[in-house]
Protein backbone atom coordinates (compact mmCIF):
# COMPACT_ATOMS: atom_id res chain seq x y z
CA UNK A 1 0.00 0.00 0.00
CA UNK A 2 2.76 2.48 0.89
CA UNK A 3 4.45 2.12 -2.87
CA UNK A 4 1.27 2.24 -4.29
CA UNK A 5 1.31 6.08 -2.90
CA UNK A 6 4.53 6.77 -3.52
CA UNK A 7 4.02 5.77 -6.83
CA UNK A 8 1.04 7.64 -7.49
CA UNK A 9 2.45 10.64 -5.73
CA UNK A 10 5.20 10.76 -8.21
CA UNK A 11 3.07 10.32 -11.19
CA UNK A 12 1.27 13.68 -9.79
CA UNK A 13 4.72 15.19 -8.80
CA UNK A 14 5.91 14.74 -12.33
CA UNK A 15 2.77 16.02 -14.17
CA UNK A 16 2.60 19.49 -11.76
CA UNK A 17 6.43 19.19 -13.02
CA UNK A 18 5.36 19.20 -16.64
CA UNK A 19 2.80 21.66 -16.65
CA UNK A 20 4.94 24.13 -14.60
CA UNK A 21 7.59 23.48 -17.21
CA UNK A 22 5.17 23.73 -20.14
CA UNK A 23 3.64 27.22 -18.87
CA UNK A 24 7.33 28.76 -17.99
CA UNK A 25 8.60 28.30 -21.53
CA UNK A 26 5.17 29.26 -23.24
CA UNK A 27 6.44 31.98 -25.54
CA UNK A 28 10.13 31.72 -25.40
CA UNK A 29 12.28 31.48 -28.37
CA UNK A 30 13.37 28.10 -29.63
CA UNK A 31 16.94 28.08 -29.98
CA UNK A 32 16.85 25.24 -32.53
CA UNK A 33 15.20 27.40 -35.06
CA UNK A 34 18.03 28.10 -37.28
CA UNK A 35 16.11 30.97 -39.14
CA UNK A 36 18.54 33.99 -38.09
CA UNK A 37 20.22 36.46 -40.23
CA UNK A 38 17.82 37.98 -43.03
CA UNK A 39 19.25 41.64 -43.50
CA UNK A 40 15.32 43.66 -43.65
CA UNK A 41 11.89 43.42 -42.66
CA UNK A 42 10.05 39.79 -43.27
CA UNK A 43 6.45 39.69 -44.45
CA UNK A 44 5.74 36.53 -45.34
CA UNK A 45 6.71 33.21 -45.50
CA UNK A 46 5.28 29.49 -46.19
CA UNK A 47 6.76 26.38 -44.90
CA UNK A 48 7.46 23.46 -47.04
CA UNK A 49 6.97 20.16 -46.85
CA UNK A 50 10.70 19.44 -46.51
CA UNK A 51 10.73 21.56 -43.34
CA UNK A 52 12.75 24.05 -45.24
CA UNK A 53 11.00 27.95 -45.13
CA UNK A 54 10.78 30.65 -48.20
CA UNK A 55 10.34 33.84 -46.63
CA UNK A 56 9.35 37.49 -48.28
CA UNK A 57 9.95 40.90 -47.59
CA UNK A 58 12.02 43.88 -47.50
CA UNK A 59 14.88 41.63 -47.25
CA UNK A 60 17.80 42.08 -49.50
CA UNK A 61 20.27 39.80 -47.79
CA UNK A 62 20.64 36.88 -45.45
CA UNK A 63 23.53 35.76 -44.04
CA UNK A 64 25.27 38.13 -46.26
CA UNK A 65 24.70 36.59 -49.06
CA UNK A 66 22.13 38.30 -51.39
CA UNK A 67 18.53 37.83 -52.50
CA UNK A 68 15.98 39.52 -54.12
CA UNK A 69 13.57 39.81 -51.38
CA UNK A 70 12.66 36.14 -51.41
CA UNK A 71 14.34 33.10 -50.24
CA UNK A 72 14.63 29.86 -49.05
CA UNK A 73 16.39 28.59 -45.96
CA UNK A 74 17.08 25.13 -45.85
CA UNK A 75 16.03 23.37 -42.66
CA UNK A 76 19.60 23.58 -41.15
CA UNK A 77 19.07 27.29 -41.53
CA UNK A 78 21.69 27.97 -44.49
CA UNK A 79 20.47 29.86 -47.84
CA UNK A 80 19.13 27.44 -50.95
CA UNK A 81 21.03 29.07 -53.22
CA UNK A 82 19.21 26.94 -55.90
CA UNK A 83 16.41 29.09 -55.13
CA UNK A 84 15.54 31.88 -57.39
CA UNK A 85 18.82 31.87 -59.04
CA UNK A 86 17.30 34.50 -61.57
CA UNK A 87 17.02 37.04 -59.44
CA UNK A 88 14.66 37.23 -57.57
CA UNK A 89 12.18 40.66 -56.85
CA UNK A 90 13.36 44.06 -57.55
CA UNK A 91 11.14 44.98 -55.07
CA UNK A 92 9.37 44.20 -51.69
CA UNK A 93 7.82 40.84 -51.74
CA UNK A 94 4.35 41.52 -49.51
CA UNK A 95 2.76 38.07 -49.70
CA UNK A 96 2.44 34.73 -51.20
CA UNK A 97 -0.27 32.29 -52.06
CA UNK A 98 0.47 28.79 -52.46
CA UNK A 99 -1.59 27.66 -55.72
CA UNK A 100 -1.07 23.92 -56.19
CA UNK A 101 3.04 22.84 -56.26
CA UNK A 102 3.60 26.65 -57.52
CA UNK A 103 3.47 29.89 -55.27
CA UNK A 104 1.82 33.10 -56.12
CA UNK A 105 3.72 36.18 -54.71
CA UNK A 106 2.48 40.05 -54.69
CA UNK A 107 4.01 42.90 -53.49
CA UNK A 108 5.30 46.13 -55.29
CA UNK A 109 8.15 44.69 -57.60
CA UNK A 110 7.80 45.06 -61.22
CA UNK A 111 11.26 42.89 -62.03
CA UNK A 112 11.31 39.25 -61.35
CA UNK A 113 13.89 37.14 -62.32
CA UNK A 114 15.50 39.67 -64.42
CA UNK A 115 11.85 39.56 -66.50
CA UNK A 116 8.85 42.52 -65.98
CA UNK A 117 6.52 40.93 -63.84
CA UNK A 118 4.33 43.53 -62.26
CA UNK A 119 3.69 43.07 -58.87
CA UNK A 120 2.31 39.66 -59.18
CA UNK A 121 4.48 36.50 -60.27
CA UNK A 122 3.52 33.12 -60.25
CA UNK A 123 6.45 31.17 -59.14
CA UNK A 124 7.97 27.43 -59.78
CA UNK A 125 9.44 25.22 -57.19
CA UNK A 126 13.18 26.47 -58.21
CA UNK A 127 11.40 29.88 -57.88
CA UNK A 128 11.50 31.36 -61.12
CA UNK A 129 8.93 33.40 -62.18
CA UNK A 130 6.21 31.53 -64.85
CA UNK A 131 6.06 33.73 -68.32
CA UNK A 132 3.29 35.21 -69.49
CA UNK A 133 1.01 33.92 -66.44
CA UNK A 134 -1.02 37.06 -66.25
CA UNK A 135 0.63 39.49 -68.74
CA UNK A 136 -2.85 40.89 -70.32
CA UNK A 137 -3.71 41.77 -66.55
CA UNK A 138 -1.38 43.22 -64.70
CA UNK A 139 -2.04 45.52 -61.55
CA UNK A 140 -0.68 48.97 -61.86
CA UNK A 141 0.15 49.14 -58.15
CA UNK A 142 1.49 47.50 -55.38
CA UNK A 143 -0.44 43.87 -54.13
CA UNK A 144 -0.69 43.67 -50.24
CA UNK A 145 -3.24 40.35 -50.35
CA UNK A 146 -4.61 37.16 -51.90
CA UNK A 147 -6.69 34.72 -51.09
CA UNK A 148 -7.49 31.54 -53.23
CA UNK A 149 -11.24 30.51 -53.74
CA UNK A 150 -12.79 26.72 -53.82
CA UNK A 151 -12.67 26.98 -57.27
CA UNK A 152 -9.19 27.89 -58.16
CA UNK A 153 -9.89 31.19 -58.58
CA UNK A 154 -7.65 34.46 -57.18
CA UNK A 155 -8.73 37.19 -55.30
CA UNK A 156 -6.58 40.09 -55.62
CA UNK A 157 -6.44 42.88 -53.00
CA UNK A 158 -3.62 45.98 -52.81
CA UNK A 159 -3.16 49.71 -53.88
CA UNK A 160 -3.67 49.61 -57.83
CA UNK A 161 -6.21 50.95 -59.80
CA UNK A 162 -6.74 48.65 -62.79
CA UNK A 163 -5.36 45.54 -64.17
CA UNK A 164 -4.32 45.54 -67.69
CA UNK A 165 -7.21 48.11 -69.27
CA UNK A 166 -9.98 47.39 -67.08
CA UNK A 167 -10.68 49.37 -63.95
CA UNK A 168 -10.68 47.29 -60.90
CA UNK A 169 -9.93 49.99 -58.06
CA UNK A 170 -7.75 47.88 -55.01
CA UNK A 171 -9.98 44.15 -55.79
CA UNK A 172 -10.13 42.13 -58.44
CA UNK A 173 -10.36 38.20 -59.23
CA UNK A 174 -8.06 35.74 -61.00
CA UNK A 175 -8.83 32.88 -63.39
CA UNK A 176 -6.67 29.85 -62.14
CA UNK A 177 -4.46 30.84 -65.78
CA UNK A 178 -3.75 34.46 -64.50
CA UNK A 179 -6.60 36.02 -66.58
CA UNK A 180 -8.88 38.78 -64.98
CA UNK A 181 -12.12 37.39 -64.34
CA UNK A 182 -14.39 40.31 -66.10
CA UNK A 183 -17.94 38.78 -64.27
CA UNK A 184 -16.41 39.99 -60.95
CA UNK A 185 -17.36 43.21 -60.32
CA UNK A 186 -16.53 44.42 -56.97
CA UNK A 187 -18.40 47.24 -55.04
CA UNK A 188 -15.42 49.53 -53.98
CA UNK A 189 -14.81 53.16 -54.75
CA UNK A 190 -12.81 55.16 -53.25
CA UNK A 191 -13.44 59.06 -51.85
CA UNK A 192 -9.32 59.77 -51.59
CA UNK A 193 -7.04 56.68 -51.72
CA UNK A 194 -8.10 53.32 -51.73
CA UNK A 195 -5.79 50.32 -50.23
CA UNK A 196 -6.88 46.43 -49.60
CA UNK A 197 -4.65 44.30 -46.96
CA UNK A 198 -7.13 41.76 -46.79
CA UNK A 199 -9.57 39.42 -48.34
CA UNK A 200 -10.95 36.59 -46.78
CA UNK A 201 -13.35 34.06 -48.32
CA UNK A 202 -16.26 33.06 -45.98
CA UNK A 203 -17.53 29.11 -46.28
CA UNK A 204 -20.46 30.28 -48.06
CA UNK A 205 -18.68 31.92 -50.80
CA UNK A 206 -19.13 35.82 -49.46
CA UNK A 207 -16.22 37.50 -49.28
CA UNK A 208 -14.44 39.80 -46.78
CA UNK A 209 -13.08 42.45 -47.42
CA UNK A 210 -10.28 45.37 -45.41
CA UNK A 211 -8.46 47.41 -45.52
CA UNK A 212 -7.86 51.57 -45.98
CA UNK A 213 -10.84 52.64 -48.10
CA UNK A 214 -14.91 54.38 -48.10
CA UNK A 215 -17.13 53.69 -49.52
CA UNK A 216 -19.42 56.67 -48.35
CA UNK A 217 -19.35 58.44 -45.95
CA UNK A 218 -20.97 55.95 -43.17
CA UNK A 219 -18.56 52.46 -44.95
CA UNK A 220 -15.30 52.25 -44.49
CA UNK A 221 -12.31 49.70 -43.67
CA UNK A 222 -14.31 46.54 -43.94
CA UNK A 223 -16.94 45.79 -46.36
CA UNK A 224 -18.42 42.08 -47.40
CA UNK A 225 -19.23 41.10 -50.52
CA UNK A 226 -21.54 38.33 -52.59
CA UNK A 227 -19.48 36.23 -54.63
CA UNK A 228 -20.07 38.55 -57.37
CA UNK A 229 -18.50 41.41 -56.12
CA UNK A 230 -21.92 43.25 -55.33
CA UNK A 231 -22.31 44.85 -51.79
CA UNK A 232 -23.80 42.56 -49.07
CA UNK A 233 -26.09 45.08 -47.37
CA UNK A 234 -27.50 42.24 -44.84
CA UNK A 235 -23.98 43.64 -43.03
CA UNK A 236 -24.34 46.31 -41.32
CA UNK A 237 -21.81 47.79 -38.98
CA UNK A 238 -22.78 50.55 -36.34
CA UNK A 239 -21.41 53.96 -37.18
CA UNK A 240 -18.43 55.19 -36.03
CA UNK A 241 -16.97 51.61 -35.23
CA UNK A 242 -15.04 51.96 -38.56
CA UNK A 243 -14.11 56.09 -38.27
CA UNK A 244 -10.30 56.06 -38.64
CA UNK A 245 -9.94 52.33 -38.72
CA UNK A 246 -7.55 50.63 -40.92
CA UNK A 247 -7.98 46.73 -41.44
CA UNK A 248 -5.60 44.35 -41.68
CA UNK A 249 -6.48 40.92 -40.76
CA UNK A 250 -9.58 38.70 -40.52
CA UNK A 251 -10.45 35.62 -39.06
CA UNK A 252 -13.73 33.81 -39.58
CA UNK A 253 -14.62 31.89 -36.59
CA UNK A 254 -16.22 28.33 -37.03
CA UNK A 255 -19.42 29.89 -35.14
CA UNK A 256 -19.34 32.41 -38.30
CA UNK A 257 -18.52 35.28 -36.01
CA UNK A 258 -15.61 37.56 -37.29
CA UNK A 259 -12.51 38.72 -35.39
CA UNK A 260 -11.32 42.31 -36.76
CA UNK A 261 -7.67 43.07 -36.70
CA UNK A 262 -6.17 46.69 -36.89
CA UNK A 263 -5.28 49.84 -35.77
CA UNK A 264 -7.17 53.25 -35.81
CA UNK A 265 -6.28 56.71 -34.09
CA UNK A 266 -9.68 57.22 -32.69
CA UNK A 267 -10.06 56.18 -29.02
CA UNK A 268 -13.40 56.56 -28.35
CA UNK A 269 -15.46 53.45 -27.52
CA UNK A 270 -17.14 52.94 -30.78
CA UNK A 271 -13.92 52.20 -32.50
CA UNK A 272 -13.29 49.44 -29.66
CA UNK A 273 -9.19 50.20 -30.02
CA UNK A 274 -8.89 48.27 -33.68
CA UNK A 275 -9.45 44.52 -32.43
CA UNK A 276 -13.16 43.07 -32.21
CA UNK A 277 -15.44 40.97 -32.89
CA UNK A 278 -18.21 40.95 -34.73
CA UNK A 279 -21.01 38.46 -35.47
CA UNK A 280 -22.03 37.53 -38.86
CA UNK A 281 -24.56 40.16 -39.71
CA UNK A 282 -21.88 42.84 -38.33
CA UNK A 283 -23.20 43.57 -35.12
CA UNK A 284 -20.58 44.41 -32.55
CA UNK A 285 -19.90 41.39 -29.87
CA UNK A 286 -20.07 43.07 -26.54
CA UNK A 287 -18.92 39.67 -24.79
CA UNK A 288 -15.54 40.15 -26.34
CA UNK A 289 -12.78 41.50 -24.51
CA UNK A 290 -10.00 43.09 -26.70
CA UNK A 291 -6.96 44.41 -24.78
CA UNK A 292 -5.27 46.23 -27.27
CA UNK A 293 -3.38 49.40 -26.21
CA UNK A 294 -4.12 52.83 -27.21
CA UNK A 295 -2.41 53.36 -30.37
CA UNK A 296 -1.28 49.93 -31.15
CA UNK A 297 -2.26 47.61 -33.52
CA UNK A 298 -3.42 44.07 -34.83
CA UNK A 299 -1.50 42.83 -38.06
CA UNK A 300 -2.45 38.98 -37.47
CA UNK A 301 -4.64 36.97 -36.27
CA UNK A 302 -3.80 32.77 -35.83
CA UNK A 303 -6.54 30.22 -34.84
CA UNK A 304 -4.74 27.84 -31.96
CA UNK A 305 -5.61 24.10 -32.06
CA UNK A 306 -7.16 24.72 -28.32
CA UNK A 307 -9.19 27.03 -29.61
CA UNK A 308 -6.74 29.72 -27.80
CA UNK A 309 -5.74 32.58 -30.70
CA UNK A 310 -2.49 34.19 -31.41
CA UNK A 311 -2.45 37.94 -31.61
CA UNK A 312 0.39 39.69 -33.37
CA UNK A 313 0.86 43.50 -34.54
CA UNK A 314 2.67 46.57 -33.18
CA UNK A 315 1.50 46.70 -29.39
CA UNK A 316 3.52 47.13 -26.11
CA UNK A 317 0.66 45.82 -23.72
CA UNK A 318 -2.52 43.57 -24.06
CA UNK A 319 -4.82 43.46 -21.24
CA UNK A 320 -2.16 45.41 -19.12
CA UNK A 321 -0.22 42.70 -19.54
CA UNK A 322 3.50 43.96 -20.71
CA UNK A 323 4.43 41.58 -24.07
CA UNK A 324 5.58 43.44 -27.31
CA UNK A 325 4.41 42.39 -30.57
CA UNK A 326 2.43 39.36 -29.60
CA UNK A 327 -0.27 37.80 -27.08
CA UNK A 328 -2.30 34.41 -26.91
CA UNK A 329 -5.51 35.28 -25.43
CA UNK A 330 -8.91 32.68 -25.01
CA UNK A 331 -11.94 32.66 -27.47
CA UNK A 332 -13.24 35.96 -25.48
CA UNK A 333 -10.00 37.93 -25.96
CA UNK A 334 -8.81 37.22 -21.98
CA UNK A 335 -5.10 36.92 -22.21
CA UNK A 336 -2.98 33.52 -21.27
CA UNK A 337 -1.47 34.18 -18.39
CA UNK A 338 0.83 31.57 -18.72
CA UNK A 339 1.96 33.22 -22.12
CA UNK A 340 4.38 35.93 -20.82
CA UNK A 341 7.16 36.90 -23.14
CA UNK A 342 8.96 39.84 -23.15
CA UNK A 343 8.60 40.06 -26.88
CA UNK A 344 10.08 42.38 -29.41
CA UNK A 345 12.37 45.19 -29.91
CA UNK A 346 15.45 46.40 -31.61
CA UNK A 347 14.23 47.12 -34.98
CA UNK A 348 13.19 50.52 -35.81
CA UNK A 349 9.65 50.02 -36.17
CA UNK A 350 9.70 47.36 -34.03
CA UNK A 351 5.99 44.78 -34.95
CA UNK A 352 5.05 41.80 -36.08
CA UNK A 353 3.83 41.69 -39.47
CA UNK A 354 2.74 38.14 -40.06
CA UNK A 355 2.31 34.89 -37.43
CA UNK A 356 1.89 31.13 -38.40
CA UNK A 357 1.39 28.07 -36.47
CA UNK A 358 3.52 25.32 -37.42
CA UNK A 359 2.31 21.58 -37.63
CA UNK A 360 4.17 20.92 -34.81
CA UNK A 361 2.43 23.37 -32.56
CA UNK A 362 4.87 26.13 -32.36
CA UNK A 363 4.87 29.64 -33.73
CA UNK A 364 6.33 31.55 -36.13
CA UNK A 365 6.65 35.52 -36.04
CA UNK A 366 7.68 37.76 -38.66
CA UNK A 367 8.19 41.46 -39.10
CA UNK A 368 10.44 44.37 -38.12
CA UNK A 369 12.11 44.12 -35.35
CA UNK A 370 15.81 42.94 -34.22
CA UNK A 371 15.62 41.11 -30.83
CA UNK A 372 13.29 39.01 -28.89
CA UNK A 373 13.14 38.61 -25.10
CA UNK A 374 15.81 40.58 -25.51
CA UNK A 375 17.92 38.02 -27.62
CA UNK A 376 19.40 38.89 -30.97
CA UNK A 377 16.37 37.44 -33.62
CA UNK A 378 16.63 39.30 -36.94
CA UNK A 379 12.52 39.39 -38.32
CA UNK A 380 11.82 36.42 -37.41
CA UNK A 381 11.51 33.61 -34.80
CA UNK A 382 9.85 30.84 -33.90
CA UNK A 383 8.50 30.48 -30.48
CA UNK A 384 7.51 27.35 -28.25
CA UNK A 385 3.57 26.88 -27.28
Amino acid sequence: MIMMRVFWIGCLLLLVTGRLHAQTRAGQPDADFPCKGASESVYAAHMQADGSLIIAGYLEAYREQRVGHIARVLPDGTLDTRYATTGGADESVFCLLPVGSQLLAGGAFTEFGDEPHYYLALLDAGGKPRTGWNGQAEPNGAVWALALQPDGKILVGGGFTKLGEIPCPSLARLHADGTLDTAFRPALTSIDRSWVYVVRVQPDGKILVGGNFSLDKDRSALVRLHADGSLDESFQLPAGLTRQLTVYDLLVLPDGKILVGGGTNDNSPAARGGFFRLYPDGIPDESFSGGLTPGGFVKSIVPLPDGQLLVAGRFDQYAGMTQAGVARIDADGHPDEHFRPQGIGGGGYDWVQRAYVQSDGKYLIMGSFGTYNGEPWSHIVRLLP
